[in-house]
């Protein structure tokens, strides 16, 4: 019960954080390409990738560092992301 309440607070603010990118007459499109290409791409892609890297090297640890490093995209993401409060949502420069 905990990890859902976790999982969906993180959720909850990175969807936010996406949909605050874009300016709001484009904003439902760029957050819904954006997110279903990479999650697509990424999400669909993650098991035949860590299949294919385990197979080769045998190494047991490879999603956990698939995971680790997935993460610290996401920080560095979040972490060079602008502040959108006071902005106008209509005028983005």
């Amino acid at each position: 019960m905990r990890s859902t309440r976790l999982l969906s607070t993180s959720w909850a603010s990175a969807k936010v954080m996406l949909i605050e990118l874009f300016p709001t007459h484009h904003r439902t499109t760029a957050y819904s390409l954006g997110y279903n290409v990479t999650t697509a791409a990424l999400g669909g892609a993650a098991p035949l990738i860590l299949t294919a890297l385990y197979a080769s090297t045998g190494n047991l640890l490879l999603p956990a560092y698939f995971v680790a490093l997935t993460a610290l995209g996401t920080g560095v993401a979040a972490y060079i992301n602008k502040e959108t409060a006071g902005r106008s949502s209509t005028q983005f420069v």
